[in-house]
């Protein structure tokens, strides 16, 4: 009987073992070097040869609390009968004289021990919403309840009474035995525009598990919380945020969402199906690592200095565990997209053409992914659009691209020193990169002929007047002989842009 211990006190106790080795010690197993509070604290104690054992209970033994007694009375209990000499009381006496236990041993149990059931919320609020002047109800119901509760509006509290005499539109409607603390507003008006959360506070050897928040918990120094929901049923472990495709240019940091509600499994990302690990370091590839804290369930996967590498398909997978299915998040492609070297002209930035002879200047723009973008621009700054010829490749390593511009001009006097621009951007980076070319045009002589004489306009040339004839030419190379013809007859003479004449 000695061995059989007082059921409360025994259950505290391995209660603190399974939490020591289930969430401390094999919750920190992957780890190089284990950071593990004193055993002491956490159900064991220490022999004197150094060996850890179980402690079972602070309770007496059983044997010390029960008493062993002979039940001999055929009539009511006298003064000189045992069970009064023993300094017992019975409850419940004609109950248990219908047991016909004549002659035999009962115990007597001095103290029901038995386990205090778990406090936990059966309705929690939820968000609502309501028009001014009318009356609301958020629900709260809880099962088993042990510590103190009340409401909190944005995180003040209300008070531990039904009728929060300090809130005279306030009042918990329900009652202790259904567990029911609902909270009712009457005469709603802006100043309940406001966060209310439900609370019940921890008891006596009861830890409360209620709200998300509570239910997380750090174990830091020798003060630790243990949570009763061993006892209950595990929650879903299911996705609360999952990852998205995105789009980062190299070089830059990306943060790939996931939270998980109620994780039971081993959480890990993959990379086009290949499994990064579980910790959250990922100390394999040293420029990933997963963010955020157990508690909030944030397993976020954050990759520094983008490149061309984490250009792929990402999953966030939760594995079985506790009787509790896998999990795996909806596929996030992250597609790495690279600026476009400054593009280039191929005839460099002089181009000598000849009028109407036809020529084309190439353009190109090299690394872009996508593919650059190329426009051609003439010398007022217009866009270019027809003779033009987009070209784009893929490099070798199949991922950026090449980008080609082919111009087909037909150049014509008027486009003699004319600047051409090439400029190339893609979604990296839409500042404009350019790269100019300077054309020139050689082009056969114009000539404009022209007369003056000393007469009137109106009056004409008379016989005999003197007459100057000037010759004005436009060419490129602008190396012009002049030779004069009269009837088609060469005048000798050295005359350049100017020739006299009497007529």
């Amino acid at each position: 009987m000695e061995n059989i211990p007082p059921t409360s006190a025994a259950f505290l106790e391995h209660l603190k073992r399974s939490i020591f080795q289930g969430a401390l010690c094999w919750g920190s197993s992957t780890e190089i070097q284990m950071d593990l509070p004193n055993p002491t604290k956490w159900g064991w104690q220490k022999s004197e040869s150094g060996t850890l054992n179980p402690f079972w209970t602070k309770k007496p033994e059983i044997g010390k609390v029960l008493k062993w007694l002979k039940y001999n009375c055929k009539k009511k209990c006298a003064s000189k009968c045992c069970c009064m000499k023993a300094d017992f009381i019975l409850v419940g006496t004609k109950k248990i004289s219908s047991f016909k236990m004549k002659g035999a041993l009962f115990i007597l149990l001095t103290t029901v021990l038995s386990v205090l059931a778990e406090q936990k919320f059966a309705v929690e609020p939820e968000d609502v919403s309501a028009v001014v002047g009318s009356h609301v109800t958020l629900p709260c119901k809880v099962i088993s309840k042990h510590g103190m509760l009340q409401w909190t509006k944005d995180d003040f509290g209300l008070g531990t009474h039904r009728n929060l005499s300090a809130f005279e539109r306030y009042s918990m409607i329900g009652n202790d035995e259904d567990g029911d603390f609902s909270l009712k507003i009457e005469s709603v008006n802006l100043d309940d525009d406001a966060k209310f959360q439900c609370q019940v506070s921890p008891s006596e050897d009861f830890i409360l598990v209620g709200t998300k928040k509570i239910s997380s918990f750090k174990m830091k120094g020798a003060l630790f919380i243990l949570l009763t929901t061993v006892l209950s049923v595990l929650a879903e472990q299911k996705f609360a945020v999952e990852p998205e495709d995105v789009s980062a240019v190299v070089g830059s940091h990306v943060t790939l969402p996931c939270k998980v509600i109620s994780k039971h499994g081993m959480l890990q990302w993959t990379k086009d199906d290949f499994g990064l690990g579980t910790h959250r370091n990922l100390s394999a590839f040293e420029r990933y690592s997963m963010i955020g804290n157990d508690e909030d369930g944030d397993f976020s996967l954050k990759i520094e200095s983008v490149n061309l590498d984490d250009d792929a398909k990402f999953q966030c997978q939760v594995s079985p565990s506790e009787g509790q299915p896998g999990i795996r998040s909806k596929f996030a492609t992250l597609t790495v997209v690279i600026p476009p070297e400054p593009p280039i002209i191929s005839h460099g930035e002089f181009y000598l053409a000849t009028e109407n002879q036809e020529f084309e200047l190439e353009c190109s723009s090299n690394g872009g992914k996508p593919a650059a973008e190329l426009t051609w621009l003439d010398g007022s700054g217009n866009a270019i659009t027809t003779g033009v010829r987009n070209i784009k490749e893929p490099m070798p390593d199949n991922r950026r691209f090449v980008s080609k511009s082919i111009l087909k001009i037909k150049p014509q006097k008027e486009h003699h020193n004319t600047t051409l621009t090439c400029q190339s951007q893609n979604t990296a980076d839409r500042n404009l990169k350019t790269a100019q070319v300077n054309v020139e045009v050689k082009y056969a002589p114009t000539v404009q002929l022209t007369i003056e004489n000393s007469n009137e306009p109106n009056d004409g040339i008379r016989e005999g007047d003197e007459a100057k004839f000037y010759c004005l030419a436009d060419a490129n190379p602008n190396v012009i002989t002049y030779k004069w013809f009269v009837n088609e007859e060469l005048v000798v003479g050295d005359y350049t842009t100017e020739m006299v004449n009497i007529i």
